[in-house]
């Protein structure tokens, strides 16, 4: 079974805060809150447009994948370095591998790819390990210059 799980920021304090997603109603507008998996007791606001949704994924480093992260995607399943390039391995999957945005699209969850170093508009249905890699570098609400 899947984990359903948000993410938000904290109209507080601007941190981030994952947990159960809460929407209230009230009188004079409607609030989102998140409620910590660590605390029943205690449920925290959050600025509406960082909701995010777990996607059941990690990343190859072993963190939670949500909406709006931005990721490095590596999409293969060789890799051939010329020894005469000088680059180290890691500077060389890093130049080859693509930066796109988690998000939640045609029924599923996606990379939107930002360069288009490979063919395909969106990876669909990537499975960290099989074939290269995703790794979160970033989120479209505090690191938009990654989109450049």
């Amino acid at each position: 079974m899947r984990t359903i799980l948000f993410r938000g920021k904290r109209i507080d304090n601007d941190k981030w805060v994952e947990g159960s997603l809460i929407l209230l109603k009230k009188r004079f507008g409607t609030g989102y809150y998140i409620n910590p998996i660590s605390t029943i007791y205690a449920s925290f606001g959050v600025i509406p447009e960082t909701v995010g949704q777990f996607t059941g994924l990690t990343d190859k480093n072993g963190v939670n994948i949500f909406e709006g992260n931005i990721v490095r995607v590596l999409y293969t399943d060789w890799i051939s370095k010329s020894e005469s390039d000088n680059r180290t391995m890691d500077q060389y999957l890093i130049d080859i591998a693509s930066i796109g945005i988690i998000k939640f699209d045609f029924d599923r969850y996606c990379v939107s790819t930002v360069n288009k170093k490979y063919n395909e508009e969106h990876f669909e249905n990537i499975q960290p390990g099989k074939y290269g890699y995703i790794e979160i570098i970033g989120n479209i609400h505090d690191n938009k210059d990654l989109l450049k």
